[in-house]
């Protein structure tokens, strides 16, 4: 008992809190170590190196892997924990543009749909399909222009974020992220640095309420369902006949590929590598965004 009560007034670093610490100026190592002493002398179990706004040291640069090397040592020496958050701002996934930059297959993607009035020529560009509703369906329309309305649905993206559900956009991100700090940090990754933190990874490109969508997905269904989603995209928007077996399928295919691609993979790695990880996931605050987000 007399242990027991003792270690609540001393507790171990894995029972004091471990704030994320901004990096958002000119890294200066001894300084950096400085500050670690501090948080140490101020009851504080660990750190989270996070990367922030203002920041004007090269992410993932030589300086910036020397200063991570600098705090992982100096938290070893006073008893503490190093944690690296594993992106530059927020979500996690883009490794501060590097992913990005390798093309339109790397971006985030979600759908919307819009209305054409007969004889509305439907233009404009990453149209997936142009539909007429028939018998209580939606069926592709046989040409872009015609004498009833019609459904537009696209293929929208942004050049900012990644698709989380595209595995070879994840596998980028922890090639540019964690391995490099794997190789960077001689040894320390597993050992005196804990894990990694992931934050706010998300399915949708937009807003709240977005479908997302992936090039991966009209394959994936294919081969998971046995038909073709391009046929059905309206009635992920619209109530038809069968409009809910068609969602509940899209949906399981999209929490599947997420799961498998960005979680597990990342999660995966975290294993291979004797480290843990840790994080949330974005749109936490209802069901509904949950499943979106």
């Amino acid at each position: 008992m007399k242990d027991w009560l003792d270690s609540l007034q001393n507790p171990p670093a894995d029972y004091r809190p471990l704030p994320f610490w901004s990096w958002n100026d000119r890294l200066d190592a001894s300084f950096l170590r400085w500050q670690v002493r501090q948080m140490r002398d101020a009851g504080l179990g660990g750190f989270f190196m996070h990367a922030r706004s203002g920041l004007e040291t090269e992410y993932l640069g030589g300086e910036w892997m020397k200063c991570v090397a600098a705090c992982a040592d100096e938290a070893k020496q006073s008893g503490m924990q190093s944690w690296l958050y594993d992106e530059n701002g927020w979500p996690s996934g883009f490794a501060g543009g590097r992913v990005t930059a390798l093309g339109d297959a790397y971006y985030g993607r979600w759908l919307s749909i819009e209305q054409a009035a007969a004889g509305e020529p439907a233009e404009g560009e990453n149209i997936l399909g142009v539909y007429r509703e028939e018998g209580g369906r939606f069926c592709r329309a046989d040409s872009p222009r015609a004498d009833c309305p019609r459904l537009i649905v696209r293929d929208r993206f942004t050049p900012f974020y990644i698709d989380v559900m595209n595995a070879e956009a994840v596998k980028a991100f922890l090639r540019f992220t964690h391995c490099r700090y794997q190789k960077e940090m001689g040894g320390r990754v597993g050992s005196s640095v804990f894990g990694f933190f992931t934050d706010e990874p998300r399915l949708s490109g937009d807003v709240s309420g977005d479908i997302p969508w992936s090039h991966a997905i009209p394959a994936e269904f294919r081969r998971t369902y046995g038909y073709d989603i391009l046929e059905k995209l309206p009635a992920l928007f619209r109530p038809c006949r069968g409009f809910e077996k068609i969602r509940y399928d899209f949906w399981q295919l999209v929490s599947r590929l997420f799961v498998s691609s960005y979680i597990r993979q990342i999660s995966g790695w975290c294993h291979e590598n004797h480290c843990r990880l840790t994080g949330h996931i974005m749109m936490e605050e209802s069901v509904f965004t949950q499943m979106t987000g």
